[in-house]
């Protein structure tokens, strides 16, 4: 858990709640911190290449 953490929304629209932002919420949410709190673009990518998602 990181310090970048999205709130869930709750939606009755098939159409935003399955749109790229809410889909993409829980796999942000599950990254370590060293990949979301990273200082740089640069090391930010380095840190999510070294993932297995």
């Amino acid at each position: 858990m990181h310090s970048l953490t999205y709130n869930h929304y709750s939606t009755s629209s098939d159409v935003f709640k399955f749109s790229f932002f809410p889909r993409t919420i829980p796999v942000w949410n599950r990254l370590p911190g060293t990949v979301a709190e990273a200082p740089s673009l640069v090391s930010f990518k380095r840190e999510l290449a070294t993932l297995h998602l």
